[in-house]
């Protein structure tokens, strides 16, 4: 059994940009006919059900509205533990991927059957626009690489752009080899659901950033989480913690919760 959940938010039905309503229509109905995935819970963490409608009438499909309660990143995904049924397996998605098929599930269901002590493994990440591979497994995070991160004016320099190059671990992933990293993206985490129960699915103290950093690294405490470079997704990159002030203080707030739990590293 697989499951997936996935979280929107809109502040208002005129924010909802155009590229990434179109990239979330597709996204259902490729959700739809993706027949290895049996169930989808959507929380919607808006003021109002602004995606109510946009739901395929599915009994695969679990539409849940928090009523005008933001619930965040971590604790909206966290409802799966209660309103779908137990599975296997079960996959974190933003609403701004694509390329969801069987063909993609099967090769990482595959993986995970094969390998038994993964936790959790991430297909190759390109950008939705530009096909170009986007840079996310990672290593821990550190102040030095939130920073150099928030001013890519830094990347002009040769240390820091061999820096951010060593953080994005470039010199061993997204080629050919699976690589093994305590840093994956939240956009898609295919994820062992009974390693998720051991360690509480995501940690509720954040309210969006690093959590996928922060849920990476405790299920690496119980097995491998994986970069699997031989399957691919789109997602459209919006960087959003770099665009806007509220986002840029729970990206600050993130890291502060994640230094206090896992330790300061400077660099």
């Amino acid at each position: 059994m697989i499951t997936a959940s996935l979280v929107l938010y809109s502040y208002n039905c005129q924010d909802l940009c155009l590229l990434k309503f179109k990239v979330l229509s597709s996204l259902l109905i490729e959700l739809l006919n993706t027949t290895k995935i049996k169930f989808v819970l959507i929380v919607d963490n808006s003021p109002q059900p602004y995606f109510r409608d946009l739901i395929p009438e599915s009994p695969k499909f679990i539409y849940h509205f928090t009523h005008g309660v933001n619930l965040g990143f971590g604790r909206a995904h966290n409802l799966s533990s209660s309103l779908l049924p137990t599975s296997n397996y079960h996959i974190f998605l933003n609403p701004d991927i694509s390329g969801i098929n069987d063909s993609l599930i099967t090769r990482l269901l595959n993986y995970c059957i094969d390998n038994p002590s993964t936790t959790l493994v991430q297909p190759l990440i390109r950008d939705y626009r530009s096909k170009d591979i986007q840079y996310l497994c990672k290593l821990n995070p550190s102040l030095l690489s939130q920073f150099v991160r928030f001013v890519p004016l830094l990347l002009r320099f040769k240390f820091f752009d061999t820096y951010n190059k060593n953080f994005e671990m470039r010199g061993l992933a997204y080629m050919d080899e699976i690589t093994t990293s305590t840093y994956l993206s939240g956009c898609f985490m295919f994820c062992n659901t009974y390693a998720l129960s051991k360690i509480g699915w995501f940690d509720t103290a954040y309210f969006m950033y690093l959590e996928d950093a922060d849920l990476t690294r405790s299920l690496s405490s119980l097995g491998p989480c994986v970069h699997f470079p031989a399957s691919c997704i789109f997602h459209v990159w919006d960087r959003g913690s770099h665009k806007k002030l509220p986002l840029t203080y729970h990206a600050i707030r993130s890291f502060i919760i994640y230094s206090i739990k896992w330790g300061l590293k400077l660099f």
